[in-house]
């Protein structure tokens, strides 16, 4: 993948505190996870009765003692945790993802000066829409990604401790999803490809237009035809892109709600086996219904990618020219982007 070229060089550059960033999503994701089963230990010190929520917690190591005392201070340190990583974590990741995009602009603003000044509207929409789009694949298709996955993995091994064969049919469901969502994304690019190309057009020919008016008011019915000619390839094309994109959006929340009634149904037939009570199904489906949104997260990034991909090589291909003309020194709180594809 071409766009490597842009994301990986700010990786190792910023490679401790990107990984910080992550553990600090980790640690807020684990409290969010643990809020809803510490009320299972309160369940049992009220109501002097078990509960498969206070279990899940001692399959993590958490022993808490039979009193509200106890119970109200772990439940407070939770919340406090889950602000403080949350807020912290989310700040972190838009501080820099936002050093990338500084980056990146300042990388194509150099490249633009080595070129003509032409009143081409084109050069001025990577400045927001395609370094946006490189962005989000640092702060939600590698970022996020990494830490919805490890996220996953320690609540599918939790998942796994209470119900070996559930948890096994998850685990095959949430690839057999991402895969669906790698098809849907592979048909949906050249349509948001041939989209962007019919706007960057469209605003193009409007730049030009506007210019020209000022000196010269000949054939404003003509500018008016060909303006509407181009609005109407680019309706058109968007209509083809949405018709696919709203169809993989709406996708996924059938699939995981899909999930849960093949989930049930297992569940209904290994009870009347005895296999299963009442208490390990409710803290079972509570444990799921919780994690539903790393599994949004991590089978939905192929969406990030695409994107992320297709701007990125636009991205490469302008800087490239200037890359094969001067490879000037540029200062070192900037990223050298040359260098690496040269």
């Amino acid at each position: 993948m071409q766009t490597k070229l842009i994301w990986l060089p700010f990786l190792q550059q910023y490679k401790w505190q990107l990984i910080g960033i992550v553990l600090l999503g980790l640690i807020s994701s684990c409290s969010t996870l643990l809020i809803p089963l510490s009320i299972g230990k309160y369940m049992e010190v009220v109501f002097n009765s078990t509960s498969g929520k206070s279990r899940a917690l001692e399959l993590l190591g958490i022993h808490l003692s039979n009193q509200l005392f106890v119970f109200f201070v772990f439940f407070s340190l939770l919340l406090i945790t889950k602000f403080t990583f949350s807020w912290v974590e989310k700040y972190l990741s838009g501080l820099y993802g936002e050093k990338l995009v500084a980056q990146l602009r300042m990388q194509l603003f150099i490249t633009q000066l080595s070129q003509p000044i032409t009143s081409d509207a084109r050069r001025l929409l990577p400045y927001s829409n395609d370094v946006k789009a490189l962005q989000n694949l640092l702060t939600k298709g590698i970022l996020g990604f990494i830490r919805d996955t490890l996220f996953l993995a320690m609540a599918l091994y939790l998942l796994f401790r209470l119900q070996p064969i559930l948890t096994i049919t998850v685990f095959l469901l949430i690839i057999l999803f991402y895969w669906l969502h790698r098809y849907g994304n592979k048909k949906l690019k050249p349509h948001f490809t041939e989209k962007r190309k019919r706007h960057a057009s469209l605003l193009n020919y409007v730049a030009g237009a506007l210019a020209s008016s000022t000196s010269s008011l000949s054939a404003p019915e003509q500018i008016e035809k060909d303006y509407q000619k181009k609005s109407e390839k680019l309706q058109a094309s968007y209509r083809k892109y949405l018709l696919i994109k709203t169809c993989v959006a709406v996708l996924t929340p059938f699939l995981l709600y899909l999930m849960m009634g093949i989930l049930l149904a297992i569940m209904a037939f290994a009870m009347e086996r005895s296999q299963l009570n009442s208490g390990d199904v409710v803290t079972y489906i509570l444990l799921l219904l919780m994690i539903f949104p790393a599994i949004r997260g991590v089978i939905r990034v192929e969406n990030t990618w695409m994107q992320a991909t297709v701007s990125g090589n636009k991205f490469l291909r302008t800087v490239k020219r200037k890359a094969t003309v001067n490879s000037a020194h540029i200062d070192k709180t900037s990223i050298n982007l040359e260098n690496c594809i040269t």
